[in-house]
């Protein structure tokens, strides 16, 4: 990668244990992933943790995606990726495979797709990239793809940095002027 990053900053809860006191941050693009047919081969990416933050409170990746799953009338979730280890603070992370490694987890209503209880859910029943695909693979339409994101939710305080956001065959190089997007050709090197 190059010389920039994309650097993150979000406050903690004011109160404690009340997590909708704190800050959350989203940084995506809704332009040019916007109605594909999700079907991502590829998703990852690496993070510097500043050593504040200590080892296992990390950013993850969000993909919104209308789930169009059969017999449930929902047309948005938002799924996350929350790395399975942390990356030492300090220091640049190797690249963080989402497909491989973590739990995913994603937002839904009751009734609706992803309602809690139901497999994949955020907050009951995170599963592995494997099994999130199962879920999403039931024989209707297949989903569609609205966003790609960098997050950060209200969890903990978190200062540090994103690079080398890999989504299919693209990874998207965070610079000083703007987001590069490179052809992956090779593995992705530590910045």
């Amino acid at each position: 990668m190059g010389k920039g990053s994309l650097n993150l900053s979000v406050a903690g809860p004011t109160t404690v244990g009340d997590p909708n006191t704190a800050e959350k941050i989203v940084y995506g693009n809704e332009v040019d992933f916007f109605g594909q047919t999700f079907n991502p081969t590829a998703v990852g990416f690496q993070v510097y943790n500043n050593v504040e933050n200590g080892p296992n409170n990390m950013p993850g990746i969000d993909l919104e995606i209308d789930p169009n799953l059969t017999g449930i009338d929902d047309n948005f979730t938002t799924l996350t990726f929350i790395p399975a280890n942390g990356s030492l603070p300090g220091l640049w992370s190797n690249y963080i495979d989402a497909t491989t490694t973590g739990l995913w987890g994603a937002t839904g209503v009751a009734g609706g797709a992803f309602a809690p209880g139901t497999p994949c859910n955020i907050n009951t029943n995170r599963c592995s990239w494997t099994e999130l695909k199962a879920v999403l693979a039931d024989g209707g339409d297949p989903p569609t793809l609205l966003t790609v994101g960098i997050s950060k939710g209200r969890d903990n305080e978190w200062h540090g940095a994103v690079d080398g956001l890999q989504f299919n065959g693209t990874v998207y190089d965070f610079e000083e002027y703007g987001v590069i997007a490179i052809p992956r050709t090779a593995p992705v090197p530590t910045p």
